[in-house]
């Protein structure tokens, strides 16, 4: 109904009169405050109050004055709802105790809204009773307020909980997280469990899909192998120096003894002489 009356107007083949174009924005008007009760029954907060207000001013930014049509007691409909979307749907009391004065400018007798304002005034004010008296206990250092905080649970933010996917999200290049997925524990590569078949197939992709990511991922590999070979020659080449420094000592510790023997033969010398 809306986005026909939109199109309405932008007909070419009609010509159009002031009242005419009155008479379409009253029906747009009146399909947004028919939107805006919906919203309100299935508790669509954000859209009951949207809509509440296109029904006061249009869905046009800035609002247009000519969209304002509706008739006094309508008008008030649209801001009771809204203010029942603050008040029940975000806890906005002040909000929603602005709109509903506004209603009873439009129709000063209406009990319901008169009743409301009672309702909403009486919890502003135990609201803020209870504020006082926590903001008085903190400054005056009350270990419990203190410990409580200055809010109370039902202002504090309450973290939402992580939608379970019902179907694979991309969240990057490359990247995709399937449903389940998250649930399983991660499992830790080995030469055990690894898919040589799965990745030659991924890597062959790779080539074939994305050559320059290829060889950037090649030379990476390569590098990697051409260091982890030095290590292992450096490594190795560092042990066959301390093996041979050990045989060299071995060898003159046991040549060492051999250096008496021409003290020997000398008292050999004396005793035939």
């Amino acid at each position: 109904m809306i986005m026909q009356t939109r199109a309405l107007e932008n007909e070419v083949n009609i010509e159009w009169t002031d009242k005419g174009h009155d008479a379409v924005r009253q029906l747009r008007a009146a399909a947004y405050l028919n939107l805006s009760l919906c919203f309100l029954k299935t508790e669509q907060w954000t859209h009951a109050s949207n809509t509440a207000t296109r029904a006061m001013q249009g869905d046009k930014e800035p609002a247009d004055p000519k969209e304002d049509v509706l008739a006094p007691e309508k008008k008030a409909k649209a801001l009771f709802r809204r203010a029942q979307a603050q008040s029940q749907g975000f806890g906005n009391f002040a909000k929603a105790l602005e709109d509903l004065k506004a209603a009873l400018v439009h129709t000063p007798s209406d009990k319901a809204i008169e009743q409301e304002v009672t309702k909403l005034e009486r919890q502003l004010s135990k609201a803020s009773k209870a504020a006082d008296k926590k903001l008085a206990g903190f400054l005056n250092g009350n270990k419990k307020v203190k410990d409580e905080g200055l809010f109370t649970e039902e202002l504090r933010p309450t973290p939402k909980p992580e939608p379970k996917l019902t179907e694979p999200v991309k969240m990057s290049d490359g990247l995709w997280v399937v449903p389940g997925m998250e649930d399983k524990p991660k499992v830790e590569p080995s030469e055990e469990n690894l898919d040589v078949e799965e990745l030659s197939r991924e890597i062959n992709e790779m080539k074939e899909d994305n050559p320059e990511e290829f060889e950037k991922l090649r030379e990476k590999i390569t590098k990697k192998l051409e260091e982890e070979v030095a290590e292992l020659e450096r490594k190795d080449k560092t042990e066959a120096d301390k093996k041979g420094d050990g045989e060299a000592g071995k060898e003159e510790v046991e040549a060492s003894p051999a250096a008496p023997a021409p003290a020997e033969d000398a008292n050999a010398a004396a005793v035939a002489q």
